[in-house]
């Protein structure tokens, strides 16, 4: 069984909140350390590096008899969140769960079953499936190889995250792609000219989801999922914009490639082209991710759909599927079921949440997140400190500003989800007996004019979670 309540203290009740608050934030801070290291020297493998063991999230219950934090209950909740389903700016429509992880027990269950369209909450069972799948430590390799006709080409590994010469500093510090044309440079010798060709054949299948609106490319919401590309395909490393009409990532990634050798003194003739590399082909050099706890962890906090689309696919070719948007569909599926969750109302079309054909049940959502919590499966601990927290970290800091949720601000951390006629917020709270609590809250049905206040409602109703001992 997890451990993951707190006994409670004979403080005041706001005090002990804060406190709690401030322990599961220096818990997050801890953990992020661990597992959030830059990439690895060109010698490791991609799965080589070795972290610290990761801490439990919450220190564990003493044992001997010693009190624990009062249990929430069903009426209780139900009393503290009775009206909350009603509000206007939700349309009435929506879903609730809470789950206690340190029982499993559901308290509560309000349309949890059926499928809704999650938007980008679609990112937890996609990060489950990438740390189950793929383990916290793996990276993501970009390659450069020499073909037998001394074609130099560049092979995609999968990294979005890779950044050209002029990407600001990022934590955790992504491969650049001056670190690969220089080293390439070294092994190839100044004065050589060659031909360049990249290499992107390690996905497959159509370079847009399913119910994908064309605007998403060009207001920078996602590039096409191609497994080699710069800046996730940006114009400006620092923008989100990405070119109108959208290009190939990947020629655009071989083009900043070519432009870098020739700067470094390995002049390239021709143009950039499409091409498989050769089997026997010779390796010049390579660089590695970031591990996939730390992307998992970017992927949540700040909802990157260049991310989670990657993600998905690499979870698709470890368990053997098609690295398409179906393969990837499937193998998060595969991998949920085989954690003993179980993934009835689950079908997915894409693995970021982007897609409006997507459907999960929120239950479900509730049930990865206990599994996150808890101590048995600490490779998913990602999944918990990449969540953003209420008005301080990614898409959950300019949110909780405001009376009443601010008092949710420190306490609730959760992964958000927007699309229009779609809010939904999932994720951990403290209550006020400083009990662990795991809630997801989907509205599908919210009016397209009222976003903002459907947002703000559903800051409230996990606010009323953090702050109700609900018994």
């Amino acid at each position: 069984m997890s451990r993951t309540t707190v006994r409670a203290k004979e403080a005041p009740l706001p005090a002990r909140r804060r406190a709690l608050g401030l322990l599961l934030l220096a818990a997050v801070v801890l953990a992020t350390a661990c597992s959030a290291a830059g990439p690895r020297a060109r010698s490791e493998g991609p799965g080589a590096s070795a972290t610290t063991p990761v801490p439990p999230l919450l220190p564990a219950v003493p044992a001997s008899g010693a009190p624990q934090a009062p249990l929430p209950t069903t009426a209780g909740l139900s009393r503290t969140l009775a009206a909350r389903p009603a509000d206007p700016a939700l349309a009435g429509r929506v879903s609730v769960v809470v789950v206690d992880p340190a029982t499993g027990a559901t308290l509560l269950d309000h349309r949890g079953a059926a499928p809704v369209i999650p938007a980008s909450t679609a990112k937890i069972p996609t990060a489950v499936a990438a740390l189950t799948a793929l383990g916290p430590r793996h990276r993501l390799r970009t390659r450069v190889v020499r073909d037998p006709d001394g074609t130099v080409v560049l092979v995609g590994g999968g990294d979005p995250t890779l950044a050209a010469p002029g990407a600001p500093p990022a934590y955790p510090a992504p491969a650049r792609l001056a670190t690969l044309a220089a080293a390439t440079a070294r092994a190839l010798g100044a004065g050589a000219t060659v031909r360049v060709a990249v290499d992107p054949s390690r996905w497959s299948g159509p370079l847009t989801g399913p119910g994908w609106r064309p605007s998403y490319l060009s207001l920078g919401n996602v590039r096409p999922v191609r497994a080699l590309s710069v800046d996730a395909g940006r114009v400006r490393p620092n923008g989100r914009a990405r070119p109108a009409p959208p290009g190939d990532p990947a020629v655009a990634a071989g083009r900043a490639f070519a432009g870098l050798l020739t700067r470094g003194g390995v002049p390239v003739s021709g143009g950039v082209a499409i091409a498989r590399a050769a089997p026997d082909a010779r390796e010049l050099a390579h660089v590695d991710s970031p591990p996939v706890a730390a992307l998992v962890e970017r992927m949540l906090g700040t909802s990157d759909n260049d991310l989670a689309e990657a993600l998905g696919r690499e979870v698709a070719l470890r368990v053997g599927q098609p690295p398409t948007f179906a393969g990837a569909a499937a193998g998060i599926r595969a991998v949920v079921a085989g954690l003993g969750v179980d993934p009835g109302g689950l079908r997915l079309v894409d693995a970021s949440g982007l897609s409006r054909d997507d459907r999960l049940p929120p239950r479900l959502l509730a049930r990865l997140l206990t599994r996150a919590a808890g101590d048995e499966h600490p490779d998913l601990r990602a999944v918990v400190t990449g969540l953003p927290v209420a008005g301080f970290s990614g898409t959950l800091r300019p949110r909780y500003a405001r009376a009443p949720e601010r008092v949710g601000a420190g306490v609730v951390r959760a992964k958000t989800g927007t699309l229009l006629g779609v809010s939904a917020l999932a994720g951990i709270a403290v209550d006020a007996d400083g009990r662990l609590l795991v809630f997801a809250l989907v509205a599908d049905g919210v009016p397209v004019t009222r976003t903002l206040a459907a947002q703000a409602a559903l800051d409230r109703t996990a606010t009323a979670l953090a702050t109700c001992g609900c018994r």
